[in-house]
């Protein structure tokens, strides 16, 4: 995961309504009822941490790191300080992440 919203849920009610996304040029309706369905996922405990990378910057003006640093402490993490949320330098971890999904 990249800068992860830890609770995805909590940012909803900005973007109730008619939405557009400007990737794939579609419209579509966030209803109220999403918000609850996308909350049941929620955990407290990561049951598997062993199948998470984790790579956050500290400097991410959308999310706070933190966050995600609790919840995902016992992942394994790469922590960079600054950036931002778009994750900048990515492209310098694709070995890693390369490795972690064991491609070839």
């Amino acid at each position: 995961m990249v800068n992860p919203a830890v609770k995805p849920f909590e940012l909803f009610d900005e973007f109730m309504g008619p939405q557009f996304n400007p990737y794939t040029k579609q419209h579509y309706v966030v209803l109220p009822e999403y918000k609850a369905e996308v909350a049941e996922f929620n955990t407290t405990i990561i049951h598997n941490p062993d199948r998470f990378l984790v790579l956050l910057q500290t400097g991410d003006e959308v999310l706070d790191y933190r966050e995600a640093l609790n919840k995902y402490h016992h992942c394994q993490l790469r922590i960079e300080a600054g950036g931002d949320h778009s994750f900048m330098g990515y492209a310098s971890h694709l070995q890693t992440v390369s490795q972690f999904l064991q491609l070839p």
